[in-house]
């Protein structure tokens, strides 16, 4: 019976342990359910340090992945832009949310576009800028030609001068629209382009384009354009050069030794038509269709744009007539070969003159 009550006892007393444990944990779980939970996590929505803002970080570049500094980047609906650094980076800490931003740089089609800023992260988000096109310069005249027939053909010259800020190599085409035709021409896209077109081998014909409109589109490998309008100029200063063309020398030349000189006075405003050839041609008749004497003096541009005296030395002796009326004529001709030419001026050949 001892024995029997001293196992009762180690029960009794082993289930007041357990009994006491599991009071204590109930106990325990009981407190913690009354503790503040941590208020200053910023996950939290009812912590006072809670942050729903999320990191977007633009990285900018060119079309070669070189980093674009001084790009400006500008988020809709807040008002200061950033400005990319040295290495074409540029962060906001804004409310997570979808924005729309704009990424500009001088020299640089701008480009558009939306992203989702996630809270508590870092966005990336990379833009590559295209070198915009442009158009430096463009100059439209008119044209008078001659050709081997003695026609003149009346036209128009282009000289446009192209770029583009990523490299001359992402340039494909130049359409431009002349006011005579139905649909645009096109051209390769190089830094110096040059159209010459003839319209017609009347003048009537080009000056009613005179003044007319003419407009030039230049398109990269993006397709991105730049545009310019330019009016059709009238070449036809043809007196007014005429004008500075000075007949120089004496009424009677010497057979064999005459010198044909002119003053070349182009003002400045004449200079884009500066000659780079004469060419003198002498006849036995005022109204003669061709001349005895032909010849074609050329010379570089540099001594175009001079003040400097002209002359051209005839030696030939045959096919003058000693004392009669002959005429002579010059003709000058710029870097495209649109001319101005003289009146015929009179002249004596003789065969010595005394005190020349």
């Amino acid at each position: 019976m001892k024995r029997s009550r001293h196992i009762s006892n180690l029960f009794i007393g082993h289930g007041a342990r357990v009994f006491a444990v599991a009071t204590l944990a109930v106990f325990l779980v009981s407190a913690g359910c009354l503790m503040e939970p941590d208020r200053n996590n910023p996950a939290d929505p009812n912590s006072p340090e809670y942050n729903d803002d999320g990191m977007i970080r633009f990285e900018v570049y060119d079309r070669d992945n070189q980093p674009l500094e001084n790009a400006s980047v500008r988020l809709q609906g807040y008002d200061n832009a950033q400005f990319t650094n040295e290495n074409g980076i540029a962060m906001f800490e804004i409310a997570h949310d979808e924005v729309f931003y704009t990424v500009d740089r001088a020299g640089y089609v701008p480009k558009s576009n939306q992203v989702l800023v996630q809270a508590r992260k870092t966005t990336t988000e990379e833009i590559r800028l295209n070198g915009e096109p442009f158009i430096d310069s463009v100059r439209v005249n008119t044209t008078m030609k001659e050709d081997v027939a003695g026609t003149f053909q009346y036209g128009y010259q282009c000289r446009v001068y192209v770029g583009d800020y990523d490299s001359i190599e992402d340039l494909t085409e130049l359409r431009y629209y002349p006011p005579e035709a139905n649909s645009p021409k096109s051209v390769i896209a190089e830094p110096e382009i040059f159209i010459d077109e003839v319209v017609s081998d009347t003048s009537k014909d080009l000056i009613n384009l005179i003044g007319q409109e003419f407009r030039f589109v230049l398109y990269d490998e993006e397709s991105d354009t730049a545009e310019v309008r330019e009016t059709l100029n009238t070449h036809l200063f043809y007196k007014w050069l005429a004008s500075d063309m000075v007949p120089i020398g004496p009424h009677e030349y010497e057979i064999g030794n005459m010198e044909f000189t002119w003053a070349n006075n182009t003002s400045p405003r004449h200079l884009l038509y500066a000659p780079n050839k004469y060419r003198l041609q002498i006849y036995q008749r005022q109204n003669s269709i061709s001349s005895f004497i032909d010849t074609t003096v050329v010379f570089d541009f540099s001594y175009a744009q001079s003040t400097a005296d002209f002359t051209i030395l005839i030696t030939q002796e045959d096919g003058f007539t000693d004392g009669q009326t002959h005429w002579w004529q010059l003709t000058m001709y710029d870097l495209s070969g649109n001319l101005v030419r003289s009146p015929r001026l009179e002249f004596i050949p003789s065969p010595d003159i005394i005190g020349d």
